[in-house]
């Protein structure tokens, strides 16, 4: 955490530090050198994977993972005609949130979020019943303490500059729903580029450092879903979760969930 957050003041106070990892010793001074010296000391493998939340470094690191290699990716393409239906009801007329985060630095990112940490956002659960069910059938996405599950949306030139996901204890799925023509909404994961199609699954790390382009003449929208990196065991839990993401993992494997959101001297706030 000391080293990431060093890390991020110096790339908020220089954006355009953009150097590579290389031999020798970078310079403190910027956001890759801070990274350089972390992972010369051994906090994180690699240069291009500094998670900031939870790491495990015994984890396989991998920039994309194919569909097969993970049952709740395969579910949720499986899944994609009911998907896709209850997506395309809501998309013209709901209002997405604004995603906030400082990685989108052009254009603008924003979400439809059903369940996020092992709670649920009722309201939209009961818009997106059959999206919901799904999930809820797959353990490693529903017991996900650590990750989301939301519709995703990005407008028409939109940038997701460099970034880390805060935990390798999970990958992220997206699953295409809405994708302009023309390869022109693409992700590097690692440097290794990949491109979405509507109905197909992209299973890739995103505690890998990772950039998006969206340059279509339309919204692009995915369903992203977060589920357990394939190398935990059921024991690595009792390891990396405290005592309250353990017990949201109980309850949401028996289908009991904290609501997302409580009410707050009349204002609703995020739990």
């Amino acid at each position: 955490r000391l080293y990431g957050a060093w890390a991020d003041c110096l790339e908020k106070r220089d954006r355009a530090t953009t150097r590579a990892c290389s031999a020798g010793q970078p310079s403190c001074d910027s956001a890759q050198g801070v990274i350089a010296r972390a992972v010369a000391r051994g906090v994180w493998n690699c240069c291009l994977q500094y998670p900031v939340t939870m790491y495990a470094r015994e984890i396989h690191a991998r920039n994309f993972w194919d569909v097969d290699e993970v049952p709740a990716a395969r579910a949720l393409e499986d899944a994609f005609s009911a998907i896709h239906a209850e997506f395309a009801q809501l998309h013209g007329g709901v209002d997405y949130a604004a995603y906030d985060t400082p990685v989108c630095d052009v254009g603008s990112w924003s979400e439809y979020i059903l369940f996020s940490g092992g709670r649920c956002h009722t309201g939209h659960c009961n818009t997106c019943p059959a999206t919901a069910n799904v999930i809820k059938e797959q353990p490693s996405l529903i017991e996900n303490v650590c990750g989301q599950h939301f519709f995703s949306r990005l407008s028409q030139g939109t940038h997701l500059k460099k970034h880390c996901g805060p935990s390798n204890l999970r990958l992220r799925v997206h699953l295409g729903l809405k994708v302009p023509p023309g390869n022109t909404s693409y992700i590097e994961v690692g440097g290794e580029r990949r491109y979405w199609e509507e109905g197909k699954a992209l299973v890739f790390d995103d505690s890998i450092e990772h950039e998006v382009w969206h340059d279509g003449g339309d919204d692009r929208v995915v369903l992203i879903c977060d589920c357990w990196h394939p190398d935990l065991r059921r024991q690595d839990f009792d390891t990396f979760l405290n005592d309250s993401e353990r017990q949201r993992m109980k309850d949401a494997s028996e289908g009991r969930f904290a609501p997302l959101y409580h009410c707050l001297d009349g204002v609703w706030c995020m739990t």
